[in-house]
C-alpha cells in the first residue's frame, strides 16, 4: 500500500486528477457490476421460480381428483400377475409374444419379433399408462420397412 501512495504522489498533479476520475467513475461501475446486479438477478431468478412453483401446486391441487382417478385405474390393472397383462394387452394389440421370462420378483422381459413399429410404441405406451415401467428396450430392424423385433424389460 506504501509503495501505491509513494508512486501516486509521484505522479503529476494532472495524472492524479485524472486517476482519482478513474476510480470514481470505476467504483460505481464495480458496485453495480459485482454486487447489486448479480444480487438482482439472482432475486430475479428465484422469485420466478417461486411463481412457478405456486402456478404448479395450484394446478396439482386443482387436478388432484383426476390424478387420483387415473391412479384407481392403473391399480386395476395391476390385479393381474405382470406376465399374464402383458400377454392379453399384447393379444389385443394383434402383437405375438415370442418369449417371456420372469426377472427378478417384479420384472418380466419380453422378446418380440416381427412386429411393426407403431403398433409396438402404442404396445409399450399402454404398459406405461398402466402403471408398469420399462427398464430397457432393445429395438432392431428387419428386411421388411416399419417392421421390428424388440426385446424389453418391465417392471411392476
Amino acid at each position: 500500500m506504501k509503495k501505491l501512495n509513494n508512486h501516486f504522489s509521484e505522479l503529476s498533479e494532472k495524472d492524479q486528477k485524472a486517476l482519482k476520475l478513474l476510480v470514481f467513475f470505476c467504483c460505481p461501475l464495480f458496485l453495480y457490476f459485482i454486487i447489486l446486479k448479480p444480487s438482482y438477478n439472482y432475486y430475479s431468478e428465484a422469485k420466478d421460480n417461486y411463481l412457478e412453483s405456486h402456478e404448479l401446486l395450484t394446478w396439482l391441487e386443482q387436478n388432484k381428483s383426476k390424478v387420483q382417478t387415473t391412479q384407481i385405474r392403473k391399480n386395476k390393472s395391476q390385479e393381474l400377475p405382470l406376465s399374464q397383462y402383458i400377454s392379453s394387452s399384447a393379444e389385443t394389440k394383434n402383437i405375438s409374444v415370442t418369449r417371456l421370462q420372469p426377472q427378478g420378483a417384479k420384472g418380466v422381459r419380453i422378446w418380440l419379433n416381427e412386429v411393426s413399429f407403431s403398433s409396438l410404441i402404442e404396445y409399450l405406451s399402454e404398459l406405461s399408462n398402466s402403471g408398469y415401467t420399462i427398464n430397457s428396450i432393445t429395438v432392431d430392424k428387419t428386411t421388411h420397412p416399419g417392421v421390428v423385433n424388440a426385446q424389453c424389460l418391465i417392471m411392476g
